[in-house]
């Protein structure tokens, strides 16, 4: 009988440790297995709920940050979190799930980033184009940085060529992404204000082998700069359609 009430005053004194072990000393214990390098600025909290006045996360500084435990994800057998974030004034929120085999599990994510913020956050060179990704994850699954899975919505708002002056206008598109035998299609299509006609897909493997095969051309009403700069896409078809096509691996 004494060996049980010693085994739940351990279980007791871990769970209150883990309940009202602060935040930054939670990182320091287990940020070494997180795909990115998280820095709190002045934490307040714990791991069941707490906030900070800004995060690091790599290169990308996110706004004040408010998180909470979330229970459904426990009976899910996994650590998660309902977040609330923002970047650069403009606010972000979702579930962020850690499961026991290594994979983040993303639910219910609404956020918005600018172009010029999020390319170099791809490893991608700069590109002199405005506006400003708006994203819609219903679901996103992924693992050593390489995302595996996803459904939801990708929008391009408000582009802008900023090489011309005044900007050249390119509009909003949108990708519908959706993941079938494990092949992850982004499905790309103008909004009604782009002077552009688009159509295509993305297609992303698990190994991170992805191929673009997009189709773009100039509607009636747009700028005589713009279909100059589709020009340098190289010949169109006899619909004035211009293909991208390429491949390679991430």
């Amino acid at each position: 009988m004494r060996s049980k009430y010693i085994l739940a005053g351990i279980i007791s004194f871990l769970a209150a440790l883990l309940f009202t072990l602060p935040a930054d000393k939670a990182l320091q214990w287990w940020g070494t297995d997180l795909d990115a390098n998280i820095f709190l600025h002045a934490p307040e909290g714990g791991v069941i709920s707490g906030s900070a006045a800004g995060v690091n996360v790599d290169d990308l500084l996110l706004d004040a940050t408010s998180w909470r435990l979330s229970l459904l994800s426990l009976f899910k057998g996994r650590l998660g979190y309902v977040l609330d974030t923002g970047l650069s004034g403009k606010e972000a929120h979702g579930i962020v799930e850690f499961s026991i085999g290594g994979k983040t599990h993303i639910h219910n994510f609404q956020g918005q980033i600018s172009i010029a913020q999020l390319l170099p956050l791809l490893s991608l060179p700069v590109l002199p184009i405005g506006g400003d990704i708006v994203v819609d994850i219903e679901h996103l699954v992924a693992e050593g940085g390489q995302v595996l899975s996803a459904e939801g919505n990708i929008q391009v708002q408000s582009a802008a060529w900023r090489l011309m002056r005044p900007a050249l206008s390119l509009g909003g598109y949108n990708a519908d992404l959706a993941t079938e035998d494990e092949i992850l299609t982004a499905v790309i299509s103008n909004l009604d204000d782009a002077p552009v006609d688009a159509k295509g897909s993305v297609t992303l493997d698990k190994e991170g082998n992805y191929q673009v095969d997009i189709s773009v051309r100039a509607r009636k009403t747009a700028e005589e700069r713009l279909s100059n700069l589709l020009h340098t896409l190289g010949k169109a078809d006899a619909q004035g359609w211009y293909h991208i096509k390429t491949k390679g691996q991430l």
